[in-house]
């Protein structure tokens, strides 16, 4: 039979264990958030060579 003091560590592992994936849910979305920024800012950094290209090219073709 379980004494009240290994009840009370039972609880106390449980509410460890929930803060833990507490935090790790946290962590995921903000690493997931990260993976955005970081796609959003590979995109960017495409279009802006892709419109300099675009730019040098018009220029070229003006003369």
């Amino acid at each position: 039979m379980s004494s009240i003091r290994d009840l009370i560590q039972l609880q106390d592992i449980d509410t460890a264990l929930s803060t833990r994936r507490t935090q790790l849910a946290e962590l995921q979305r903000r690493m997931d958030d990260n993976a955005y920024i970081d796609d959003l800012t590979q995109q960017r950094d495409t279009l802006t060579v892709a419109i300099a290209a675009t730019e040098r090219g018009a220029r070229d073709a003006d003369g």
